[in-house]
């Protein structure tokens, strides 16, 4: 549910609002973004091509990318070595 993915990013120690706005501008009014067909993937629309390792570091592999938990997870890992500079939504 929507509630369940808001909960999820809200779960993690970043600012809780915009997290959920950068979602809801990357993914659209459900959180549950597929691939926009430019390779950005998910929930916070992570670049495959940049950060898909980030998601082989958790044991994950590309279809793991779509389901939003691990997206959320993988777009906190993020945040947290670059803040929200790789997302054109925070600026």
């Amino acid at each position: 549910t929507l509630e369940g993915i808001a909960a999820i990013i809200c779960r993690f120690a970043w600012p809780c609002e915009l997290a959920l706005r950068i979602a809801r501008c990357e993914s659209g009014p459900d959180y549950t973004a597929g691939d926009n067909g430019s390779g950005h993937i998910g929930t916070f629309q992570i670049s495959w091509a940049l950060h898909g390792w980030r998601f082989f570091e958790q044991g994950w592999g590309y279809t793991d990318a779509f389901i939003p938990e691990r997206n959320i997870a993988v777009a906190f890992d993020l945040w947290a070595d670059e803040g929200w500079r790789p997302w054109a939504c925070a600026h």
